[in-house]
């Protein structure tokens, strides 16, 4: 049997969001109609209950389907073919709507963690927008256009910066310029685009009068 204090080891990294106690030990679980059974733990201290929050806190479904319907998407496959999939392999299926949310809400948590990532990139990064048309109103006529910059490193091809926005003036190409010069610690000298006219200023300004600024051919 184990005893006492090899199991104060292993919950020491754990702690209560209440009063921030290391004093904790088992108390049941938590049961959830698709995530099964949930370890809860019990605070010695002040008595307050609880279960650890390992990101798919409040989820209602298992974190395996939930990574996996992430890796599909950014495999390319559609949020509605996403759903066909699950469809064959899960009793209770998802709507694509809930498959976009999940996309939304993660990508936007692993962004808290790249953004302060550095990488060891080429001299090189190649910066360019794509365009997205979409309904303002699903019950009205009107169409919204949306841009999404993003900044490839030519070597590792690793996408060094990336942001949604809803026009693409000096403004939002700065916010990305300023992600690349942080992540790259200035080691870039040579930023390719498409030929936009409000990138040759904001490149200037954000790398230096002395960086080059190439257009795709």
């Amino acid at each position: 049997m184990k005893s006492i204090k090899e199991n104060e080891k292993k919950y020491k990294k754990l702690s209560c969001p209440n009063c921030d106690s290391e004093n904790i030990i088992k108390r049941g679980f938590r049961k959830t109609e698709n995530r099964g059974n949930i370890q809860r733990y019990s605070c010695k201290d002040c008595s307050h209950r609880f279960v650890v929050d390992d990101g798919f806190f409040r989820m209602r479904n298992h974190p395996k389907k939930i990574t996996c319907a992430l890796d599909l998407f950014y495999r390319g496959v559609s949020t509605r073919k996403v759903q066909e999939h699950f469809n064959a392999f899960y009793l209770h299926n998802s709507s694509h709507k809930s498959v976009y949310k999940w996309v939304v809400k993660y990508s936007d948590m692993i962004s808290n963690f790249t953004d302060k990532l550095k990488i060891n990139s080429g001299k090189e990064v190649q910066v360019d927008e794509m365009e997205y048309h979409r309904r303002t109103n699903p019950n009205r006529k009107g169409v919204s256009k949306e841009w999404f910059i993003d900044s490839v490193d030519c070597k590792t091809r690793y996408m060094v910066g990336s942001k949604y926005f809803k026009s693409r003036g000096q403004k939002e190409i700065r916010e990305v310029m300023n992600k690349v010069k942080y992540k790259t610690e200035g080691y870039v000298t040579t930023i390719t685009t498409d030929g936009y006219t409000a990138y040759e200023n904001v490149v200037k300004k954000t790398f230096g009068w002395s960086n080059k600024k190439k257009d795709m051919q």
